[in-house]
C-alpha cells in the first residue's frame, strides 16, 4: 500500500514550539511494583517456579532498558500480559487471532475497558502457554472474548475454555469492518478513532491511544471521560454501516469526539462526515510519522481532548516494529490500556526520524524505555539510539 504524502501539523505539536508530555498513571506505579513477580519462560515448558527469561534489562544511567520478548509473538504478548496483571485484579480475557490481523485491529480497547490483557493465539489451537496465562490470571466464570468468527477462532478453542469454567463470547460481523463495529459496541461511547482496515499500522498507534484513553475513562455520562473505540474504512471509503453505526451513536451518546489517523482514514470521513464531527485529524507522510503524531499530542498532558487529568512526569515510553503487527497489537492491548504508554513504531534499522524527534522532545525526562519484541524486530542498535536520545 502507498501511504500518504500529507502531513498535518498539530498546535499541540512540538513543531509548534510545545513539548508534549506523556502521563505515568497509578497504574503505571502499580505495574513498576510487580516487575519481579511471577513471569513466563520464551519456552513452552513454564512452570510457575522458573526465572523470567522474557524479560530483560539494563540500567543506561538516566534511562533503564526494559525487553519483553518471548520465542514467538505468543509468547511475547503473554510476556507482556505478565508484567501488567495478576488475578486479583484482571476482570477478563481478548483473545485475537495471531497470524492475521483484520479481526484483531479494534481489540485494544476492548482490553482496556473491560480490564484484562489482549493475547493471541493459533486458530485451531491454543498455544499451551496462553492457555497457561489465562488460567493463571482469570477466575473461572469470567468472560474471554473470542475476535472474529470460527475462521479466525476456531469453536475448539472455544471448548477449551468453556471447559474450564470460562464463560466465552464470540464478537464477529460479516468482514473485519463489522466486527469492529460488534466490538465497538460493547463499549458505552460514541467515541471514535478511525482509522484503514486495509493495513495495520495506523489502526496500532490509534489502538494504543484508544486504550490509554479508554483504561483512564469513567463511565459518568461526559463526553471527555467516556471510552474511546475503534471502527475502520476500507481504505479511502466509509462503509454504510460504519457510517450509520457511528451516526446512530452520536445519537446515543451526544457530543461524540471523533478523531481519524492516517490518510486513508483521514479521506474517507472527510467525504462521509461534516467536519464539525472530525475533532482532530492525525496523517503522517508514512506509518511512522503517524505513529508519532499520535505518541506525541495524544498523550501531551494539555491536549484538550485527554481525559486524563493528572501531572505526573512523562517516564515511560514503549518501541516496537513498525513492519508486522503481533507484537505493537499485544503491547497496544497491554502496555497502552493497563499502563498507558505511548507507542513509537520503529524502523528495520533505526527508531526513524519522527521517532527521534518524539523522543528529543522527551530528553532527560523519560526514565523506562520498554521494547516489546526480539532483537530480529527490534534491533538493540536501535535501543542504543533511543538511550541516547533520550540522556
Amino acid at each position: 500500500m502507498i501511504e500518504d504524502q500529507t502531513r498535518i501539523i498539530h498546535p499541540y505539536s512540538s513543531e509548534r514550539g510545545n513539548v508534549s508530555r506523556i502521563l505515568v498513571t497509578a497504574a503505571t506505579v502499580a505495574g513498576l511494583a510487580i516487575l519481579g513477580i511471577q513471569a513466563v519462560l520464551p519456552s513452552s515448558a513454564i512452570g510457575s517456579g522458573d526465572l523470567d527469561r522474557c524479560y530483560s534489562f539494563r540500567d543506561e544511567g538516566d534511562v533503564t532498558a526494559n525487553r519483553l520478548a518471548g520465542a514467538n509473538r505468543y509468547e511475547t504478548a503473554v510476556c507482556i500480559s505478565r508484567r501488567a496483571w495478576e488475578r486479583s485484579w484482571t476482570q477478563t480475557v481478548v483473545l485475537a487471532r495471531g497470524d492475521k490481523y483484520p479481526d484483531a485491529l479494534a481489540g485494544a480497547p476492548l482490553a482496556a475497558n473491560y480490564r484484562g490483557p489482549l493475547l493471541l493465539t493459533n486458530t485451531d489451537a491454543m498455544p499451551e502457554v496462553v492457555l497457561d496465562e489465562i488460567q493463571r490470571i482469570l477466575v473461572p466464570g469470567r468472560t474471554v472474548y473470542l475476535l472474529g468468527g470460527t475462521s479466525a477462532i476456531s469453536d475448539e478453542v472455544r471448548s477449551t475454555l468453556d471447559d474450564l469454567g470460562y464463560r466465552t463470547e464470540r464478537i464477529a460481523g460479516a468482514d473485519r469492518y463489522e466486527t469492529a463495529i460488534e466490538i465497538a459496541k460493547r463499549l458505552p461511547t460514541s467515541n471514535f478513532f478511525f482509522a484503514t482496515g486495509t493495513d495495520y499500522p495506523d489502526a496500532l498507534a490509534a489502538g494504543n491511544a484508544a486504550a490509554a484513553f479508554t483504561s483512564a475513562g469513567r463511565d459518568d455520562n461526559n463526553p471527555g471521560t467516556r471510552p474511546y473505540a475503534i471502527l475502520l474504512t476500507a481504505g479511502g471509503e466509509v462503509t454504510e454501516d460504519v457510517a450509520d453505526f457511528a451516526r446512530q451513536r452520536a445519537n446515543v451518546y451526544s457530543d461524540p469526539i471523533w478523531f481519524t489517523v492516517g490518510g486513508w482514514a483521514d479521506r474517507a470521513a472527510s467525504k462521509v462526515f461534516e467536519q464539525h464531527l472530525l475533532a482532530d485529524r492525525f496523517v503522517g507522510t508514512n506509518r511512522y510519522d503517524t505513529a508519532a503524531q499520535v505518541a506525541e499530542i495524544f498523550f501531551d498532558l494539555d491536549y484538550p481532548y485527554r481525559p486524563i487529568t493528572s501531572s505526573h512526569p512523562p517516564i515511560d515510553v514503549t518501541l516496537t516494529t513498525g513492519t508486522n503487527f503481533p507484537d505493537a497489537l499485544a503491547a497496544a492491548g497491554t502496555l497502552g490500556g493497563a499502563w498507558e504508554f505511548p507507542l513509537i513504531l520503529v524502523q528495520n534499522y533505526s527508531v526513524g526520524d519522527h521517532g527521534a524527534a518524539l523522543l528529543n522532545d522527551q530528553h532527560g525526562t523519560v526514565k523506562y524505555l520498554w521494547t516489546v519484541g526480539g532483537l530480529s524486530t527490534v534491533r538493540e542498535s536501535i535501543v542504543d539510539e533511543a538511550i541516547q536520545i533520550l540522556e
